[in-house]
């Protein structure tokens, strides 16, 4: 399955989301994990991007080192 990945600054901010595949959520979070390049800052896995790259579809996101489910 196919998941994209962002490192945002905020929530609330955006930024152009790179695609893994992957077969679960649980090995699209490692890899977001490991290819995190900035302390304290925002991943966010979606399943959807529109024509800019930015995640429409959010499935979670990590804050503070804990992953949040958003639906």
């Amino acid at each position: 399955m196919k998941f994209y990945i962002a490192e945002l600054q905020t929530v609330k901010s955006y930024r152009q989301a790179y695609s893994v595949e992957a077969t679960t959520l649980t090995a699209a979070k490692r890899t977001a994990a490991k290819q995190q390049a900035f302390y304290d800052t925002v991943l966010v896995i979606g399943t959807a991007v529109n024509a800019n790259g930015w995640i429409v579809d959010p499935v979670c996101m990590k804050t503070n080192s804990h992953w949040v489910q958003v639906k």
